[in-house]
């Protein structure tokens, strides 16, 4: 016995699954009934007489397309999240699992503090034992015994997980209160915010990580470099951002103008970077052994000076700008150094320590260590970035040694002015309100703020005034959104501000204005 049906099947091809329209198949399916019934039932298969579809005939034909149409939708669900694109949740897990990665869970605001009481006294593990000041409740993952001394350093976590600000007491009691009381307990005092809360890895964040980790096992290409040198992060050493850039023609190409300009030499990287805290020799160890051979660097910056000693007068940039590097030389008799370098055709002349007077990074007086035996000609153009000397150790000693170069990437100041209609009432502490909420949709820039570990804007991004919509609305729910103008001057107009490529966002609350009409 052979079975057949008119309801068109899905298609698999070479641009993937395709599902059938509804339409179609609810015309399959009323033409399998009537073949079913004699073809004497009140439907019409070109679905010309809407109207049979009220019949009861009507009801049971179009229940069972919903039901094909929908095993199809879900069909086509389970062949997407083979594309790693696409997938999310468990598949998303199962094609990590190929790389040997796990998703990122969500983690508490996390507040250290010393607890006092009495010596030998147990505080117990996940149980809420302490709140602050908006009652969100803490708790240790081990459990604490206070010692001999009276006294006890822990790490307290807020219990529900995710961004929550962590909000002290006032006056006489600064910091986290006693929640539960634990017989022998006392105190808890010298309470800091250690870092805020994470929400679990999203499926962009989790598909961001899983191409740098295919793409840190290749060399050569650009998004090798980039996945290297985010790998050197560490805890001591965090870098939030790196922007990667080549140019494989056999010109120099000017990439941005001024302070936001970079020009990138012939057939050669340009790679910038950004961290509260940059441990620039693995940086530098990550380039070398990730770029392919005989490339070549771009430098940082280009501007005229003249050297009188260890002062360096800028006259002029010509591109980007100066970051001196305090304390960053090792050995200027041998080169084995790193820091912001001077280089003049390509040849070391030393390494700016710290600016005298001037312009921040660009026209003015400035500290330099010049390099022994530099033969610097005053008011030639120079470059500099930061440099590090690498040897190869896979040769015996002497060890070959090869120069790399990378730039730091300027925190540029973004201001930003929302304006609100003042028909919704708008609170009067909304300009307070606002500049929290909006420094969690943004790259703070500060390495003392605990948004750092949490960028949202990095190195050459665009910044759109849209991005702050949600956070403005959690800060001030149901009033009403007129614009939010961004720029890099004062009292934005524009929409949008773009940044250099050797440039990050920065966040600056005074920067962050409200304006009602």
């Amino acid at each position: 016995m052979t079975l057949s049906t008119n309801v068109p099947m899905p298609v698999l091809g070479t641009n993937g699954f395709q599902s059938q329209p509804s339409s179609s198949i609810l015309q399959g399916v009323i033409q399998d009934i009537q073949a079913a019934f004699g073809g004497t039932l009140n439907l019409d298969p070109t679905l010309v007489n809407t109207s049979s579809l009220s019949t009861p005939q009507g009801q049971l034909a179009s229940s069972i397309a919903a039901i094909i149409a929908d095993v199809q939708a879900q069909f086509l669900q389970v062949t997407t999240q083979v594309d790693p694109q696409y997938a999310q949740g468990s598949m998303q897990d199962a094609i990590g699992n190929l790389y040997f990665m796990q998703r990122i869970p969500a983690t508490g605001t996390s507040v250290s503090a010393t607890i006092m009481g009495a010596p030998n006294t147990v505080l117990p593990a996940y149980t809420a034992i302490a709140s602050d000041y908006a009652n969100n409740l803490y708790q240790l993952t081990t459990a604490a015994t206070i010692g001999a001394g009276g006294t006890v350093n822990v790490t307290f976590y807020n219990v529900t997980t995710g961004p929550i600000a962590y909000v002290p007491y006032t006056g006489s009691n600064p910091g986290l209160a006693i929640y539960q009381t634990t017989p022998g307990w006392s105190l808890i005092t010298n309470e800091v915010l250690l870092a805020l809360g994470t929400n679990v890895e999203t499926q962009q964040a989790f598909e961001a990580r899983r191409q740098l980790s295919l793409a840190y096992g290749s060399t050569g290409s650009v998004q090798a470099i980039r996945a290297a040198v985010l790998a050197t992060s560490t805890s001591g050493w965090v870098i939030n951002s790196c922007y990667m850039l080549d140019n494989p023609q056999s010109t120099a190409v000017q990439i941005g103008t001024g302070v936001a300009g970079v020009l990138l030499a012939a057939n050669s990287v340009f790679v910038s970077v950004y961290g509260p805290s940059l441990n620039i020799l693995p940086i530098a160890q990550a380039i070398w052994s990730k770029k392919d051979a005989g490339c070549a660097y771009s430098y940082s910056s280009q501007f005229y000076a003249t050297a009188s000693g260890t002062t360096l007068t800028v006259s002029s940039i010509v591109t980007g700008s100066i970051t001196p590097v305090a304390g960053a030389l090792n050995n200027t008799s041998t080169a084995a150094l790193y820091g912001h370098l001077v280089m003049q055709n390509g040849i070391p002349m030393g390494i700016v320590t710290s600016q005298v007077s001037g312009t921040a990074g660009g026209v003015g007086i400035y500290n330099w260590l010049p390099l022994t035996g530099a033969s610097y000609v005053n008011a030639t153009l120079s470059t500099s970035s930061h440099y590090a000397l690498i040897s190869d150790v896979s040769y015996p000693q002497p060890y070959p040694t090869y120069p790399v170069f990378f730039t730091p990437a300027t925190p540029t100041p973004v201001y930003i002015q929302v304006t609100l209609a003042a028909a919704s009432n708008p609170p009067t502490n909304a300009q307070a309100l606002l500049q929290a909420s909006i420094m969690q949709a943004f790259y703070a820039g500060n390495p003392s703020n605990v948004y750092d570990s949490q960028p949202t804007l990095g190195i050459g991004q665009a910044v759109y005034g849209s991005r702050f919509y949600n956070n403005i609305l959690a800060a001030i729910p149901n009033t009403t959104i007129l614009g939010v103008a961004v720029g890099l001057t004062s009292s934005p107009t524009t929409l949008s501000c773009s940044m250099g490529i050797n440039q990050i966002p920065l966040y600056v609350a005074g920067n962050i204005t409200v304006a009602y009409l």
